[in-house]
């Protein structure tokens, strides 16, 4: 899902991707089981099973504890690195409008995305940075490891000059 996400596109048609695909709400989801202890291959609402009583079956020793505690933290670092890449792309756009919004009209640069874009990428970032903030408080360091750039520009963006009249309207509302 990640690669189509980063696929190369225009930001109008990847942020309308984005939001068709509901992938904010696939990677709230996804954070959600993951602090739920929840790994694939398993029953539990067809994602997974629950770290309690474990993947396999019962009969194993420490081993079968280790496998499952590998694959919770295989199941974080995945569901981080989905809103990570997702909330870069949305980033993306609201920087390329922010760098459009401050070039030099006498150089060429490249044109704006579409306001409606930027209108919905920052929606879309505001809905996806509380999942953001939750891995960051993950047990799982490769979890944290992957959010941590979103988070970071997320913080950097939003004091930007440019970029920061891009979220005022959206918080009004």
């Amino acid at each position: 899902m990640l690669a189509v996400v980063q696929k190369g596109m225009d930001h109008s048609t990847k942020v309308a991707l984005i939001s068709r695909l509901n992938l904010v709400g696939v990677c709230r989801e996804l954070q959600k089981l993951s602090a739920q202890g929840f790994v694939p291959g398993g029953a539990g609402l067809g994602l997974g099973s629950p770290l309690k009583g474990g993947v396999g079956g019962g009969g194993g020793g420490g081993g079968d504890e280790d496998d499952d505690e590998e694959e919770a933290e295989e199941s974080a670092a995945r569901a981080a690195q989905l809103a990570a890449g997702v909330g870069q792309e949305l980033l993306a756009c609201l920087r390329a409008a922010a760098a459009a919004a401050a070039a030099d009209e006498s150089q060429p640069h490249a044109a704006s995305p579409p306001a409606a874009a930027c209108a919905a990428a920052a929606t879309l970032l505001d809905e996806l940075m509380p999942v953001g903030v939750a891995h960051l408080r993950s047990l799982h360091e490769p979890a944290v490891i992957a959010v941590l750039p979103l988070c970071t520009a997320y913080g950097w963006v939003g004091r930007s000059p440019r970029v920061l009249p891009l979220f005022i309207p959206l918080s009004t509302t």
